[in-house]
C-alpha cells in the first residue's frame, strides 16, 4: 500500500498479505492523505487500485 500526503502517493507503507485487512498509520489534523493499492499476481502482473483520499478533521 502506497500512502502519503503527496498525490499521488509515494512511499511505501506495507507490503500486505492476502490474509492482512488492515494498516495502522499515524496522521495529523487537518491533513488530507492520499493511498493507493497495487496487487500482484504470481507471473507478476501488476494492478492498481487507483488514487483516493480522506481529510483528517
Amino acid at each position: 500500500m502506497y500512502f502519503s500526503e503527496q498525490n499521488p502517493p509515494i512511499n511505501l507503507e506495507a507490503t500486505l498479505s492476502a490474509t492482512a485487512s488492515s494498516l495502522k498509520v499515524s496522521v495529523i489534523s487537518g491533513t488530507t492523505y492520499y493511498w493507493s493499492v497495487v496487487t500482484r499476481d504470481s507471473e507478476g502482473n501488476a494492478t492498481n487500485s487507483g488514487v483516493y483520499s480522506f481529510s483528517v478533521l
